[in-house]
């Protein structure tokens, strides 16, 4: 029992199970980084859709004309009485593309713009917001008296890359204005 063969073979199955025992830990711990990244970004895709459809839910509230003043497949600019306090405020929601504080070259931020104050919904993260406009009968139009239902795709992209790649979501919803339909 006391012969070098087995001394070696006992450091070389030691080091085996260490450098497993390792291996293990690495891998989970690389398993909650991206669980972390990926609930930040479900949590991210939820605030943004909740106030997203609850502000396009409001638009032409207590407005007595067209309160629809801009859109296009990136920008809505509208008329409401968002904070009801009798006033019609001016609100606009768009995508700004400078974000400096992270890695992903695709970032940009989502903002509301309410009567000329910037207010953002998500500060960084999002690589697309796009918007799509149908009449009555669920037809594309362009022209903004006209519109009855909105269509956005919101794409969002963790802020750092997880395994050398971005997880990404995308959500689409459609929204039918109460005051515009």
């Amino acid at each position: 029992m006391n012969h070098p063969i087995y001394y070696l073979l006992a450091f070389v199955i030691g080091t085996a199970l260490i450098m497993l025992i390792l291996n293990i830990n690495i891998q989970v711990g690389n398993f909650q980084s991206e669980q972390s990244f990926e609930n930040v970004l479900f949590l991210n895709m939820k605030t943004a859709t909740e106030i997203l459809d609850h502000n396009l839910q409001r638009i032409g509230y207590k407005a007595t004309s067209n309160p629809i003043i801009y859109a296009d497949s990136s920008i809505i600019k509208f008329f409401s009485d968002i904070d009801d306090n009798g006033t019609l405020d001016s609100i606009e929601i768009k995508l700004l593309p400078t974000v400096n504080n992270t890695i992903n070259p695709r970032d940009n931020r989502l903002v509301f713009v309410l009567n000329n104050q910037i207010y953002d919904i998500l500060p960084s993260g999002v690589v697309r917001f796009y918007l799509e406009y149908f009449d009555i009968n669920n037809q594309p139009v362009t022209d903004l008296v006209l519109i009855k239902k909105i269509k956005y795709i919101l794409n969002l992209e963790t802020t750092e890359p997880i395994n050398d790649r971005y997880y990404s979501l995308e959500n689409t919803r459609f929204i039918i204005p109460r005051n515009i339909y």
